[in-house]
């Protein structure tokens, strides 16, 4: 296979949250790279996998930094 086909290696839920703790944010980025057209990343940070980023952002203490391109549709996280 060529390189750019396998996902990155996911950072981890608990590397995630330290992160965001001091500032980083989980961002929904779209990607060609992706099955679905899109991918999760904590910014600074690294890749995570979407069930690991889905289990953050249903977290009370995490909140949508913002609506995103399209209002009502978030696509960046921080920790409240």
């Amino acid at each position: 296979m060529t390189e750019g086909k396998h996902p990155p290696k996911s950072i981890g839920m608990k590397r995630a949250l330290i992160a965001m703790s001091k500032g980083a944010r989980l961002m929904k980025m779209h990607t060609s790279g992706s099955p679905a057209g899109y991918a999760y990343y904590v910014v600074p940070g690294g890749y995570i996998e979407p069930d690991q980023a889905q289990k953050i952002i249903e977290r009370p203490d995490v909140v949508s930094n913002n609506d995103g391109l399209f209002p009502g549709l978030p696509q960046s996280w921080k920790v409240g």
